[in-house]
């Protein structure tokens, strides 16, 4: 199998533009989100969401963002392709929250998809224990299976935390791999 091809200079743009954004959080901010950088961040992800056809992008009063998908897997996977790179590492679960690891105990497939995407595309994975909240704890939490995956970074919330442009194209090319392999199988099962 060979990776799908990602235009890493997009990718390169698109992280860039991020980090440039203040969002580190505020401890001593009572509200959730805690800095006016996070909520900045959120108006452009939602932004980009509408851009690549996103319905009903928005970011909630937390600052999460919520959209729409279509059911085109096709499309989904050229507009992943083009546009909003994601996920590659290793598959790990959050120990810590019990509604993730209940609920991924539960629907086993979520992680042995993964897995089988690293596989694959001859890219290694490792499961690991995480700590804190994620976005994989609160999907999980709220019914859909959604083991946490990298994206390229390490050393994450530390001062030693870097980001690999060849680690973030790779994880575009799993996710890409993921809904592939997710479509075989049928979302039903």
């Amino acid at each position: 199998m060979h990776p799908a091809e990602i235009n890493r200079q997009k990718l390169l743009h698109r992280f860039l533009q991020y980090v440039r954004v203040g969002s580190a959080a505020d401890p001593a901010s009572p509200s959730y989100p805690s800095s006016v950088g996070q909520l900045e961040l959120g108006n452009m992800l939602v932004e980009q969401l509408l851009e690549m056809g996103i319905s009903h992008a928005h970011q909630d009063e937390h600052g999460l963002i919520w959209g729409t998908v279509p059911s085109n897997v096709e499309a989904t996977v050229d507009r992943v392709l083009e546009e909003f790179p994601g996920v590659e590492g290793r598959v790990t679960t959050v120990v810590q929250y019990r509604n993730m690891a209940d609920v991924l105990r539960g629907f086993p497939k979520a992680i042995e998809l993964a897995e089988q995407a690293f596989a694959d595309l001859k890219f290694p994975s490792r499961r690991d224990s995480i700590r804190g909240g994620t976005d994989g704890a609160l999907m999980s939490a709220l019914g859909l299976p959604t083991p946490n995956l990298s994206v390229g970074q390490f050393n994450i919330h530390s001062v030693r935390e870097f980001a690999s442009l060849d680690h973030m194209v790779q994880a575009a090319q799993h996710v890409i791999r993921l809904v592939e392999l997710w479509s075989l199988e049928g979302l039903g099962d």
